[in-house]
């Protein structure tokens, strides 16, 4: 698991979080003082508290303040919380601040103990929510909503899970099934579907490439209705019908 105890590990979390297309500011880490965020998930308040002089400095305190032995008596979903409200008040990256937040958030969670949870899902769902909360809390210091909405968050995060789950079981089965009639051997069948339902299977000859002996055997199941073809930022990926119903920013969230 990615350790959160070290800049340096930060910095590695935000270089997973930006975009795969290059970008002008691709080259380096922390952000500067002409740097312009337009989109309200980039810059939850203006202008930012800490200028970029502050920031390495800033950040190591930050990692210091956080460290997880330091709050072995706050509920995680606090501590977690608060290391959010508290990472975007300093907005430290040229980039992708928001997502790096939100990653870190969930790995805090895991190391904690919890279950992996579509976190990323239910802030979609109720994005400007979020946003307007999040900023609330950094510029006027109203933790306590926030909290609450993210409390909230947790509740529809961990009933989806349950229903993600349940879906994902029947649909390996489904695959796993589906692939050994198109003559996949019955020991890799379970992880190519595995694969599937979790995205890790991308079709792109110049990045990852899936085997030719699958190309045939997968395009008889988009050809079923059990798979879906879709373009990514990262190429061609296989996708499972069901499963983006659920993750789906249109779709009915549990209750």
């Amino acid at each position: 698991m990615q350790k959160l105890d070290e800049v340096p590990h930060l910095c590695s979390v935000n270089r997973d979080a930006r975009p795969l297309y290059l970008s002008p500011k691709w080259d380096r880490v922390w952000r500067l003082d002409g740097d312009f965020f337009p989109y309200p998930s980039q810059r939850p308040f203006s202008p930012p508290k800490v200028p970029p002089s502050a920031i390495e400095d800033t950040m190591r305190r930050y990692v210091d303040g956080f460290d997880e032995h330091r709050w072995v008596d706050i509920h995680p979903l606090i501590y977690a919380t608060l290391s959010l409200v508290k990472f975007m008040e300093i907005l430290p990256f040229a980039e992708a601040n928001g997502r790096t937040a939100r990653m870190l958030f969930g790995a805090r969670l895991r190391r904690a103990g919890w279950p992996a949870l579509p976190w990323e899902v239910i802030f979609e769902r109720q994005y400007d929510r979020y946003q307007r909360l999040l900023r609330d809390a950094i510029e006027n210091g109203k933790i306590d909503a926030f909290l609450t909405f993210m409390l909230q968050a947790c509740e529809r995060a961990i009933a989806l899970g349950h229903t993600m789950v349940e879906v994902m079981t029947g649909q390996r089965l489904e695959l796993t099934a589906a692939l050994i009639l198109e003559d996949i051997e019955e020991d890799p069948a379970p992880r190519i579907a595995m694969d599937l339902l979790s995205g890790a299977l991308v079709n792109n000859a110049r990045r990852h490439g899936v085997p030719s002996s699958l190309v045939v055997p997968l395009a008889k199941l988009c050809d079923q209705g059990l798979l879906q073809i879709i373009g990514t930022p990262t190429g061609i990926s296989y996708s499972v019908p069901s499963i983006r119903d659920l993750v789906s920013p249109f779709g009915k969230a549990p209750h």
